[in-house]
């Protein structure tokens, strides 16, 4: 029989894993062009000089980085966006890295909360409900967005990105959401995926009651 606290010791590494690297996809807003500065992103975390060290080790070998400065500002492969990206859309799923009870614990909905002996609140929030659907819709627009004109296209590709960082946010923005909803939609019109910009838009309105 496994022993629980090793069990516990190990699940505990891979939700800090998990937080640290979604951070660092977060940094570089889902980009391989992007750099991230560890360190910086440890500091901001609360974590450790050496637990940053360790986290660095880790995915660099995993192959999670690219580049690799002595100050350890990297970039993240196309491995690892596919895989962060994936446990987004899909929470209840483990990937190669995470077991889904890992992932779950930053995507899924959050129910009742207790506080207090038998004290419990029966109202069910909406926070990430939505978020898989959200990152499903962004996905398919970033993709259709790539036939664009080069100028177009890289605008187009940051503004998704940035509706992706946003609404993972602590507080998202609701106008520079509805800003970046408005450009989406022009070059929506611009791909023939008005359905999906559409649906985006539905989506976001129910997250952060725009």
């Amino acid at each position: 029989m496994k022993n629980q606290n090793e069990i516990d010791f190990v699940l505990e590494k891979q939700k800090q894993r998990y937080r640290f690297i979604l951070e660092v996809w977060k940094t570089v807003k889902g980009s391989t062009n992007e750099g991230a500065h560890l360190y910086s992103i440890g500091h901001t975390l609360g974590f450790t000089f050496e637990e940053v060290q360790d986290l660095h080790y880790y995915f660099n070998a995993e192959g999670f980085f690219l580049r690799n400065t002595a100050g350890l500002e990297v970039t993240l492969s196309h491995t690892a966006i596919v895989e962060i990206e994936n446990s987004i859309l899909n929470p209840t799923k483990s990937t190669e890295h995470f077991p889904s009870t890992v992932i779950q614990n930053f995507h899924a909905p959050v129910g009742s909360v207790q506080t207090g002996n038998h004290n419990i609140s029966n109202v069910n929030q909406n926070i990430g409900q939505n978020l898989p659907e959200i990152f499903e819709q962004l996905a398919i627009l970033k993709k259709e967005f790539q036939f664009l004109p080069r100028g177009e296209r890289e605008e187009a590709i940051e503004v998704i990105d940035a509706i992706s960082v946003e609404v993972q946010s602590e507080k998202p923005s609701k106008g520079k959401v509805k800003s970046f909803l408005s450009t989406t939609k022009d070059f929506a019109v611009k791909t023939g995926t008005e359905l999906a910009a559409s649906t985006l838009a539905k989506l976001l309105e129910s997250q952060i009651g725009l």
